[in-house]
């Protein structure tokens, strides 16, 4: 779904910015790199969210956060992208929507960016 993302995501950096909600003070540190998302990321990010979220309650869990990662090219194991959640204020392992703008942030700043978290 999201093969052609890591170009589009690259390019949304240079993109006017809107605010990125922070849902708590770990969350807030986590996304001081970028710390933005511009209208177009977050329709294609709502899209990504609904796309992945398998069992359709609201939020991703760890198997569908390492499906959207699988699909960007990169391959991390549990303890690796429960360690990505714990930074970005995710500890229950679960992303809610607003936490996925969070996760989609880290990994813009981070993957995408050539910083191989």
């Amino acid at each position: 779904l999201i093969e052609g993302a890591r170009f589009d995501l690259m390019e949304s950096k240079a993109r006017a910015p809107s605010p990125l909600p922070a849902t708590d003070a770990r969350a807030k540190d986590a996304g001081k790199k970028g710390e933005v998302h511009t209208a177009e990321d977050l329709a294609k990010y709502k899209s990504i969210f609904a796309s992945y979220d398998i069992d359709g309650n609201g939020t991703l869990d760890l198997f569908e956060v390492k499906q959207i990662l699988s699909s960007l090219g990169y391959h991390r194991s549990d303890a690796a992208l429960r360690d990505i959640l714990f930074e970005i204020g995710a500890s229950n392992q679960v992303l809610s929507y607003d936490t996925f703008l969070l996760f989609m942030q880290y990994i813009k700043d981070n993957l995408l960016a050539g910083n191989d978290a």
